[in-house]
């Protein structure tokens, strides 16, 4: 079960991760009391607020809820149409780890990555993470569990070639289909067969603009991350542990969290 709200993903605004998302729920109870919670969760705190602060009406939102057939995915991920971060609109970015898809978009994985050229289907880039956690689902109970990655899923490609290439090209007819990039969910099953589990628009994507010119002097790197949002930007680093702690940021901070949630 998985929400889909009147002003959801728009051009202007995304309310991805906002509302709740239900997996591997097996029975007509267990169903019909996740469609409720669903619907409860576009009343619930972290979306009111996003609302008041994108200026959208509170009382004029609906929201419907979408029941698809549970995949019982070996590896999943999000693949992006274009490349957010760099402003590129002639690339994809594919995304992935092993289990059930909720480990990357929550967050709770340093996903593998693999950067396309759209017109090609050349792989320009892939970085394989270090996977520490899978999600599954429970299958006579219902449900998820989250466990450790196994050595042989830890250090491991979550796609081959081939796979990286019947994905992107997925992408590119799914982007012609809306006609504007898209935000897609995508797994792949025990018998191989690739599923598209949901495409949205993209409402990140960076203006092109040149490149800064170099500063004169660079300092020595101590540490390095993952971007949250695309460009580049410099201040006073703030280390993030916990929501009420990001209460007191400023807009001339830095974030630096273990993991970003919608929270």
């Amino acid at each position: 079960m998985r929400s889909s709200a009147t002003a959801e993903d728009t051009a202007s605004a995304s309310f991805a991760g906002m509302n709740e998302t239900f997996l591997n729920e097996r029975s007509e109870s267990a169903v019909v009391d996740a469609v409720r919670r669903c619907w409860a969760s576009l009343f619930g705190a972290r979306t009111i607020f996003y609302r008041a602060k994108r200026g959208l009406d509170q009382a004029g939102m609906d929201i419907a809820v979408v029941v698809q057939r549970q995949i019982a995915s070996t590896r999943a991920g999000v693949m992006f149409t274009v490349d957010p971060a760099a402003g590129r609109e002639d690339r994809l970015v594919i995304e992935g780890s092993f289990g059930l898809g909720e480990s990357v978009v929550s967050g709770s994985v340093s996903p593998d990555r693999y950067v396309v050229d759209k017109e090609s289907l050349r792989i320009l880039a892939r970085e394989v993470r270090r996977k520490e956690l899978v999600v599954e689902g429970v299958p006579e109970a219902g449900g998820t569990v989250v466990r450790a990655a196994r050595a042989d899923e830890a250090e491991t490609p979550t796609l081959d070639d081939r796979e990286v290439h019947e994905l992107a090209e997925l992408g590119r007819r799914i982007e012609n289909h809306y006609g504007a990039p898209q935000d897609t969910e995508w797994a792949y099953d025990h018998e191989g067969r690739v599923w598209m589990l949901q495409s949205r628009p993209v409402t990140t994507l960076a203006a092109s603009e040149e490149p800064a010119p170099s500063p004169d002097q660079t300092g020595r790197v101590l540490l390095r991350g993952l971007g949250a949002a695309p460009g580049s930007a410099s201040g006073r680093a703030r280390v993030v542990a916990t929501l009420a702690e990001a209460g007191d940021l400023s807009d001339a901070d830095v974030l630096v969290a273990h993991m970003t949630t919608p929270d």
